[in-house]
C-alpha cells in the first residue's frame, strides 16, 4: 500500500506534479477499483545503422499483462521494435520511479540519462473514450531537452512472431500502444503517455423511449450516487434536475421533447464520475438518444455523423463557408484541398461545419450572397452556389476533376457535402500557381518530387 492515508485522485484537467501522478497510479487498485497491473509499451525506430531512438511509450494502469513472467518483450518489426514490460502499481510511488518505469526501454537500447519536466498535463475523459470503455485520465509527459524532428522510417512493418503487419509506422504504433492519436504521426513523436482508468462508477447503458431516459450504472463506489442532468427543449429553454441512483439505475422523465442533454454521474464525495452529452449532430457515444435527425439512418447523415465523430483527417475536411471570389483565402484553401484529395485517396469536404466539428450551417451565407438575386428561393440559392463552386474548380484545376455535390439537412441546419474522387489522371495541379498538392493526415502540403514521379509513372 502506498505510504499515504488519503487516496490520490487526479484533477479534471491541468498540469500536475509527477510525484502526484505516481501516487495516483500507486493508489489505483484500491481507490479506482482497477487491477494491480502496469503495462508499459514502447515503440523504437531505427535512425541509423543500428542506432535506435524513442518514438513513443504508453503506460496503462489495470490492463492485462503483455510480457511473460519477469521477461520483457522485444519484437523486431523491420526498422522498428516493439517493447513491453509489466509490473505492479506499487512499484510506482514517486516521480523518479515513474520516470524509470516509463524509460524501461533503455534496458534494451542504449540511451543516456533522460531529463523529464517535473509536471505532466492531465485530462479526464468520460466513458467510451478513445482509450478505455470506462472513464479515464490521460496524462502526457515530456522531456526538458527538445530534439529536432526526425522523419519516420518508411514501411512496411512486419512482426514475424505474431504476423502483425502495418503499412506505416503510425499504424503500427497505434495498434501496439492502443492509442489512435499516433496513427497520423509523420515525425518521431518522442511522447510519453499514462492511461489511468476509473472504475468507481460509470454509465453502462442509456435507453430512451419517448421523453423518458433509463440509466444503468456500473458501481464499485460505496455511498449514494446521483445523476444530474441539464437539457434544452426545442424552444431553447434550459431545464435542470437530479435523481439518486438506486439499485444501479435511475429513470429520468422529461416534460418536453429533448434537443440537447448533459448527464453527470456524481459520486458520494460530490465529484463527477462520468458524463454524457448529446445534441443535434453529436453524441458522446457516437449515437443520439433524442435527436431524430441523428437517428435516421440515411447514408448521408450516417457519413456526416461519422465525420463529426472522427474529425478532420486523411479523408475529411470541414469549412464553415467558402466564398467564391478571386484571392479569397478560403477559396484558395478549397482549391488546394480538392487537388490534394484528388492526388491522394479522394476525400469529402463539408461546408457548414467548423474546424472543431461543430455544425454551423450555410443558409445564412446563402441568403447574404445570393438572396438579392434569387429572393426567398433557397433551392435556387443552393443551385447557384454549387454552380459557382463547379466553375472555380473547372477554371483552376488541371487535369479536370469530377466532384459530386450533395445537400444534407442535419440538426435543423443545411450543409453541403462535396465528394472529391481519387483522380484518374494524377497528378492534378492548380493552374495559377502550377502547384501540386497532396493530402497527409488532416493537412494539405505540396507534393515532393518523388511523389510526383510516382504519380506520373502510374498507368493511365
Amino acid at each position: 500500500m502506498p505510504p499515504r492515508r488519503k487516496p490520490e485522485i487526479l484533477p479534471t484537467t491541468g498540469p500536475i506534479a509527477l510525484d502526484r501522478l505516481a501516487r495516483a497510479i500507486a493508489w489505483a487498485p484500491s481507490a479506482l477499483k482497477v487491477p494491480d497491473t502496469l503495462s508499459v509499451k514502447t515503440v523504437l525506430v531505427e535512425v541509423g545503422d543500428g542506432d535506435w531512438t524513442h518514438f513513443a511509450t504508453v503506460l496503462r494502469v489495470g490492463f492485462a499483462p503483455t510480457a511473460t513472467g519477469d521477461d520483457m518483450v522485444d519484437r523486431p518489426a523491420g526498422r522498428a521494435r516493439l517493447i513491453a514490460a509489466d509490473m505492479e502499481c506499487e512499484s510506482v510511488t514517486n516521480g523518479e520511479q515513474l520516470r524509470e518505469v516509463l524509460t524501461t526501454w533503455r534496458l534494451l537500447a542504449s540511451a543516456g540519462p533522460l531529463d523529464f519536466q517535473q509536471t505532466a498535463m492531465v485530462n479526464q475523459w468520460p466513458s467510451r473514450n478513445r482509450w478505455t470503455p470506462t472513464p479515464c485520465w490521460r496524462a502526457e509527459l515530456h522531456e526538458n531537452a527538445g530534439r529536432s524532428a526526425i522523419a519516420l522510417p518508411p514501411g512496411p512493418f512486419l512482426v514475424v512472431e505474431t504476423a502483425q503487419y502495418a503499412p506505416v509506422l503510425g499504424s503500427l504504433a497505434a495498434e501496439w500502444l492502443g492509442d489512435e492519436l499516433f496513427r497520423e504521426a509523420n515525425t518521431v513523436a518522442n511522447a510519453y503517455v499514462v492511461i489511468l482508468p476509473d472504475r468507481r462508477a460509470f454509465f453502462e447503458t442509456l435507453e430512451a423511449e419517448g421523453n423518458e431516459l433509463r440509466v444503468q450504472v456500473r458501481v464499485s463506489d460505496r455511498g449514494t450516487l446521483n445523476c444530474g442532468y441539464e437539457w434544452r427543449d426545442f424552444d431553447g429553454v434550459s431545464h435542470t434536475g437530479a435523481t439518486p441512483v438506486r439499485g444501479g439505475g435511475a429513470t429520468i422523465h422529461f416534460a418536453r421533447a429533448v434537443r440537447t442533454l448533459r448527464l453527470d454521474l456524481i459520486g458520494p464525495d460530490g465529484d463527477g464520475r462520468d458524463q454524457y452529452q448529446e445534441g443535434p449532430g453529436y453524441g458522446s457515444w457516437g449515437q443520439s438518444l433524442f435527436n431524430e435527425d441523428a437517428r435516421v439512418e440515411d447514408p448521408g447523415r450516417v457519413a456526416l455523423r461519422q465525420a463529426l465523430e472522427q474529425g478532420e483527417g486523411q479523408l475529411v475536411e470541414f469549412k464553415s463557408w467558402i466564398a467564391v471570389r478571386p484571392r479569397d483565402e478560403k477559396s484558395r484553401e478549397f482549391l488546394e484541398t480538392a487537388v490534394a484529395f484528388a492526388n491522394a485517396q479522394g476525400g469529402v469536404l463539408y461546408i457548414g461545419v467548423t474546424d472543431n466539428a461543430e455544425l454551423d450551417g450555410v443558409e445564412r451565407w446563402l441568403r447574404k450572397v445570393y438572396g438579392k438575386r434569387h429572393g426567398e428561393s433557397v433551392g435556387k440559392m443552393r443551385d447557384a452556389y454549387v454552380m459557382d463552386l463547379r466553375r472555380i474548380l473547372a477554371e483552376a484545376v488541371m487535369p479536370p476533376i469530377a466532384p459530386t455535390f450533395e445537400w444534407v439537412h442535419h440538426g435543423g441546419l443545411l450543409l453541403l457535402r462535396i465528394v472529391i474522387p481519387r483522380g484518374q489522371d494524377q497528378p492534378h495541379y492548380l493552374i495559377e500557381t502550377n502547384q501540386f498538392w497532396v493530402r497527409k493526415g488532416a493537412t494539405n502540403r505540396k507534393a515532393h518530387r518523388e511523389e510526383l514521379r510516382e504519380m506520373f509513372r502510374r498507368p493511365r
